[in-house]
């Protein structure tokens, strides 16, 4: 494909084709920045968990939008250029996208590739800045480049954040390593954390505090690292403390699961919330990464934990 007056219809077009007119950057392939076909989706997808890291970050990069401009930005200028300079202007004082239009078209467009720098130890704040980018500029993008960050969405998704580690990494941790990397999630989640002390009444191994809105919120957290279902009485006895503490909410985080009448009792009980293994992967996965097993030990013990004073 030497000339952009050469076509493949998507349905003719073979995976690998696909895949190799992806790699090589040279090639003036459109569209290029999502997945062509359906099928052509779910062969990437299926071995999504298969594919060297340097491929994911090929892909990644020709789906997510880069700096520049595409064709409909031209129709767009040709539009707003037949409008009056009071108009125009208030357009790029209001318009970042306009700004950079009438100041330079070749740089209408600010690229996004720059979230790739948080994979793949960090893939919720790629996630998180693909879909603000995508709101923010949803009405002004083509279609190929608006399925292209769905794509990339479903990707990094798919990759970093939906994947399953046996329980034995969690469960081989002192129970005291296990307390600090909770601690140190609940710090990614925006708390400000504090390990208690082991004398600390009702067996609270962590108290996290949030404020949102204005609103303050403490939340007081047991770790527990066992092989068995969690029963019923411990979840019990922390609803007590949590009354008796003035706290919002009580948390168990468990290396196993819970026993029915303790998801029972979760249930009557909104102050209460029990985070099983599936849970608590998800969660490391989400905020660590999909390789977390591998740097469990960077963060209980090289990064210190945020703390308040009481």
């Amino acid at each position: 494909m030497n000339s952009i007056d050469n076509f493949i219809l998507a349905k003719d077009l073979t995976f690998f084709q696909w895949l190799k007119m992806v790699n090589n950057e040279d090639m003036r392939l459109y569209p290029c920045n999502c997945f062509p076909t359906q099928e052509i989706m779910d062969k990437f997808m299926n071995k999504i968990h298969r594919w060297p890291e340097l491929q994911i970050r090929k892909v990644l990069r020709a789906f997510l939008v880069n700096s520049g401009y595409y064709g409909l930005d031209e129709t767009y200028f040709e539009s707003m250029s037949q409008k009056s300079k009071k108009f125009i202007d208030n357009l790029c004082n209001t318009r970042e996208l306009y700004y950079r239009m009438f100041k330079d078209i070749s740089y209408t467009r600010e690229g996004i590739t720059w979230v790739l720098d948080f994979l793949p130890n960090e893939p919720k704040k790629a996630m998180k800045a693909i879909s603000l980018y995508f709101e923010s500029e949803c009405q002004s993008l083509p279609d190929p480049a608006l399925s292209g960050l769905s794509h990339a969405l479903s990707i990094i998704s798919a990759r970093y954040t939906n994947v399953s580690y046996p329980d034995k990494y969690l469960k081989e941790l002192a129970p005291e390593d296990f307390e600090v990397l909770i601690a140190h999630l609940y710090s990614k989640l925006d708390y400000k954390v504090k390990l208690t002390k082991k004398s600390h009444d009702a067996g609270v191994d962590i108290i996290a505090l949030g404020e949102k809105a204005g609103r303050r919120t403490k939340i007081l957290i047991q770790c527990k690292r066992y092989s068995k279902s969690v029963p019923v009485a411990p979840v019990r006895e922390l609803l007590g403390v949590v009354h008796s503490e003035k706290a919002n909410k009580g948390i168990i985080v468990s290396t196993s699961n819970f026993t029915k009448p303790a998801i029972a009792f979760e249930k009557r009980n909104p102050q209460i919330e029990l985070i099983d293994y599936i849970h608590l992967s998800k969660l490391l996965a989400e905020y660590f990464g999909g390789n977390w097993p591998t740097r469990m030990q960077h963060f209980i013990y090289n990064i210190p934990v945020r703390e308040f004073s009481e």
